[in-house]
């Protein structure tokens, strides 16, 4: 029996890709569509000037019931991780503080803001940066240069864990694990796990600058639903080369980075 709403040559026919299917149900069900479409969620728009205006960092705890804990930090606009470190604790504000501090010293200047959570390990991070902002007098100096929110919401450092995921978490973590069931870890002794930090921080943390190094100099794809940055290509170029970039996704100049 031949259906009255899709014909039957168009259900033997084969569907190539979805945008095939999309242009089909639109000519078919308009109504349908539109209702759909009012329904969806509007995804939000990215919008980040250049290298250093905004950088987000965050804590990483997959590692934690092993001793290990990580703490990194990435470029709003070029996706560069700035930092990626491996310690005993990310919730001590001082060691945190650490990694900010030498990235200040390296760009030799100050970001226009700072994106974290609001946990205790960013408090002195939040006072460094609230100073040195505190001389300028542009829109977002002092107080307002570091904006705290939600982990979830930290999309750009959120999305940095996923990759690591396979490429770094999944082998440690099993690798812990294995030491577990064969009775040669036990994570509830202190002294086992600071025996853990003695042996694998060092060997932990090359695996991190590694992945660093690879991550900032491999190629970003353009997405279908770029943001309006137009950020994508090599972080490491984007970062240090924002100019070109900037001329070529015609965004105007801007001071990236801000003298303390």
């Amino acid at each position: 029996m031949d259906n009255p709403v899709f014909p039957q040559e168009m259900i033997d026919a084969t569907i190539e890709d979805l945008e095939t299917v999309r242009f089909a149900l639109n000519a078919l069900d308009t109504s349908s569509v539109v209702r759909r479409l009012n329904r969806r969620l509007t995804r939000r728009r990215y919008c980040n000037k250049g290298p250093n205006f905004c950088i987000h960092i965050v804590g990483y705890d997959k590692l934690k019931p092993y001793g290990i804990s990580i703490h990194g930090a990435i470029d709003g606009f070029s996706w560069k991780i700035l930092w990626l470190s491996a310690s005993h604790s990310n919730k001590n504000p001082r060691i945190v503080a650490f990694d900010y501090v030498h990235y200040l010293k390296t760009i030799k200047g100050v970001p226009r803001m700072v994106l974290a959570d609001a946990g205790t390990e960013n408090v002195d991070i939040k006072y460094i940066q609230m100073a040195l902002r505190s001389f300028h007098n542009d829109d977002v100096a002092g107080c307002r240069s570091f904006t705290v929110g939600k982990s979830s919401a930290n999309q750009r450092i959120e999305m940095l864990w996923s990759f690591l995921m396979p490429h770094f978490t999944v082998f440690w973590r099993n690798f812990f694990k294995d030491m577990i069931d064969a009775g040669e870890l036990d994570n509830t002794d202190r002294t086992h796990m600071e025996c853990v930090r003695f042996c694998f921080l060092p060997i932990i943390q090359r695996h991190l600058d590694t992945f660093r190094i690879t991550w900032n100099s491999h190629r970003i794809r353009n997405q279908r639903s770029i943001d309006v940055t137009g950020n994508y290509g090599i972080p490491d170029v984007m970062y240090h080369n924002h100019l070109s970039v900037m001329l070529l996704t015609g965004h105007m100049k801007f001071q990236p980075i801000l003298e303390y």
